[in-house]
């Protein structure tokens, strides 16, 4: 029983894997070796410094969420480290909304980190309603 293998492992699973002779390490000899030839891109690979630029910028930020561009930006802060921040801003595909976001600050850090947010279309009817809705609960 000892000299049995389990009925899932194969024999040919067993074997060290074998290195493609290409990739085999030269042997070491007391001689120079001769000078590699320089590396010539595939076929189908163009060097780096041929490929064509990007039709528009990269708009991502490092978690590959999609970047907006702001066009205005008021902070209003409060308490000891909170901040509520509105902003006009113009999505990638060229909307324009207005963000609202809530957000505090790190301790001894100017980064922001933010807790959540709305975005809702720039239209000034819709903008005018909720001003006035804001205004009203204010006043009560």
């Amino acid at each position: 029983m000892a000299d049995e293998q389990p009925a899932e492992i194969k024999p040919e699973e067993n074997k060290p894997m074998e290195t493609p002779v290409e990739e085999q390490p030269a042997p070491a000899t007391e001689e120079a070796p001769a000078p590699a030839a320089e590396p010539q891109p595939a076929a189908e690979e163009k060097a780096p410094e041929e490929r064509p630029a990007p039709a528009a910028p990269a708009r991502e930020d490092s978690r590959g969420r999609e970047k907006y561009e702001t066009i205005k930006l008021e902070t209003i802060n409060y308490g000891t480290n909170n901040f509520i921040e509105v902003s006009k801003k113009k999505a990638p595909n060229g909307n324009v909304f207005i963000s609202l976001s809530k957000g505090w600050y790190p301790a001894n850090s100017p980064d922001k980190r933010y807790k959540g947010g709305i975005g809702f279309p720039f239209e000034q009817e819709l903008v005018d309603k909720f001003k006035n809705a804001l205004e009203t609960v204010v006043k009560e």
